[in-house]
């Protein structure tokens, strides 16, 4: 028989191809289609979430039609307005439970349809009650279902169902109360796991989530044991690492390489820099979260807002690689070994530390011209780079809290190691395979984007090292100048003829190489005075 549940308006009924329009009729179709008939019946045969009365038909309390039965394991979400992520936030709940329960707290849009249409119970408010009126709901059917085991998260997808396993093997070794890694308690939106005994002894009051807290914290004060789920070790999966890919017009790779990633990694990020195909669209499909900026903007641009988002979603660690398929994702966790280890802070993947690959003779010799002027660039520390333009990379949360640099286009992996160096972050070299043979190649010119970056490179050692840059081609110059001077009085002497221009030339020499000198002894002394008028290293925790 259906069973009563004080305190929710009225449960969803689903006449899904009558009473749909658009879209969302052909979302929750391709839904029914992909996984199968819903939970529950109506009575004619068809499979539906829930049974409905009628607004016009008023109650005190609702009724739901579940299958015989308590219900050992169940995933609760409340839920306002969440079309765009709800399926894929019950899809994931559905793997670690015997049930999902969805709160739609008034919803305007599709919310509860696609819920109910993927297998989710569906509650529904018919005015918005807020966070506290939906927890109370949530607990209120979980003990009337007889539930054994909550799971509470938030329906908008910034919880990961992936966590759930966790939780629950943190309950199941005895825990009645368990939070997410290195929280004591749920947070403030109540993700965590409930075991039986809180399930009937939390009362929830128009205070919501303050309620639980305080609620969880008399329980544990008469007894009731929490945890919380482990985080000793590093993980290759998880919260803790993201996986940036800036990505302009591929869209016939991006789908590949952004799932093979998703492989080693919680998240991957893909940004998508003004593309004209349909690389946006596709890193979707392949459960990228897409960040599309407004036009093409260069490589700097789109990875700086992929290091953006990644640091405000907590990130531990990040790895970045090309979105055209020259790298490998297999290769992720060779990457990030050293960072996860704490060996370094940056650590390149490298195509030149052990050769698996046919590279071009040009591009070697070009990538060796590169290397020698990015190291001459680095001020402070002894790292020496080999592959210094590898957009093969993974940084540590201490290098993601300092990228304080501004760089453009192909540069940025240059920029990078030249900011860091003179911060103390460790940095390091791992050998990595690399594939030339991609469908849209490179996007510049590889002998256009070697000088671009080059140019780049001298304008920052003229910047770092002024005594380098201006000070050893001036005497070079003075002393060209010097020489010309000697050989024009030298043969006047000798031969009674004077040579104008070679005088000319080499007192110009001299004038020019005397000036070099002398501003790069004033650019060196200015350097000097702002490095001692603060701390180089402000930005490091």
């Amino acid at each position: 028989m259906p069973q009563d549940i004080p305190g929710a308006e009225s449960l969803l009924n689903f006449d899904l191809v009558a009473r749909t329009p658009g879209v969302a009729a052909m979302s929750i179709l391709l839904a029914i289609l992909l996984i199968g008939p819903v939970a529950g019946n109506d009575g004619n045969g068809g499979r539906v979430s829930s049974l409905i009365d009628t607004p016009t038909t008023p109650r005190s309390g609702v009724r739901l039609s579940q299958p015989a039965g308590a219900v050992r394991t169940l995933v609760a979400m409340p839920a306002y307005n969440e079309e765009a992520a709800i399926a894929k936030t019950v899809l994931g709940a559905r793997q670690h439970a015997d049930a999902v329960l969805v709160v739609d707290d008034g919803s305007k849009d599709e919310t509860a349809r696609i819920a109910g249409a993927l297998g989710a119970i569906v509650v529904r408010h018919e005015a918005n009650r807020g966070y506290g009126g939906a927890l109370q709901t949530i607990f209120g059917t979980a003990r009337g279902m007889g539930a054994e085991e909550l799971v509470i998260i938030d329906a908008d997808g910034q919880h990961d169902p992936g966590e759930i396993p966790g939780l629950l093997a943190e309950l199941r070794r005895g825990n009645d109360v368990v939070a997410l890694s290195g929280v004591k308690s749920p947070g403030p939106d109540g993700f965590g796991a409930y075991g039986k005994k809180v399930i009937e002894a939390i009362r929830i009051g128009g205070n919501g989530t303050s309620d639980i807290l305080a609620q969880i914290h008399d329980l544990a004060a008469a007894g009731v044991p929490a945890g919380r789920t482990a985080n000793d070790e590093p993980r290759y999966r998880g919260e803790r690492i993201a996986v940036v890919i800036p990505a302009y017009n591929e869209g016939l790779v991006i789908g590949s390489v952004a799932l093979q990633a998703k492989q080693h990694a919680d998240r991957v990020i893909v940004i998508d820099d003004g593309s004209n195909d349909r690389t946006a669209a596709i890193a979707r499909l392949a459960d990228a979260d897409v960040i599309e900026m407004p036009e093409n903007g260069g490589k700097a641009k789109a990875m700086m807002a992929g290091f953006s988002r990644a640091r405000d979603l907590g990130y531990d660690l990040v790895v970045t690689l090309d979105g055209d398929g020259q790298h490998d994702p297999a290769e992720i966790p060779a990457v990030a070994a050293p960072v996860l280890a704490g060996e370094a802070d940056l650590a390149i993947g490298s195509r030149f530390l052990d050769i698996k690959a046919d590279i071009p003779k040009y591009r070697i010799a070009g990538q060796k011209v590169l290397n020698s002027f990015t190291n001459i660039s680095v001020d402070g520390g002894d790292f020496v780079t080999t592959d210094s333009q590898s957009g093969f990379r993974a940084l540590s949360r201490r290098a993601l809290e300092n990228l304080t640099f501004a760089s453009e286009g192909y540069n940025i992996e240059s920029d990078m190691i030249a900011h860091f160096a003179p911060l103390g972050l460790a940095m390091t070299e791992v050998p990595i395979s690399v594939s030339y043979d991609v469908p849209n190649k490179h996007k510049m010119n590889p002998v256009s984007h070697g000088f671009g970056v080059l140019a780049r490179i001298v304008g920052l050692i003229g910047y770092r090292r002024p005594l380098l840059s201006f000070g050893i081609p001036g005497v070079v110059v003075t002393l060209f100048g010097i020489g010309a001077e000697i050989y024009t009085f030298s043969e006047f002497y000798r031969t009674d003829q004077f040579h104008y221009i070679v005088f000319t030339g080499g007192f110009a020499a001299l004038i020019l190489g005397l000036m070099l000198v002398t501003s790069g002894l004033i650019l060196n002394s200015l350097m000097m005075i702002t490095k001692g008028a603060g701390p180089s290293k402000e930005s490091i925790p």
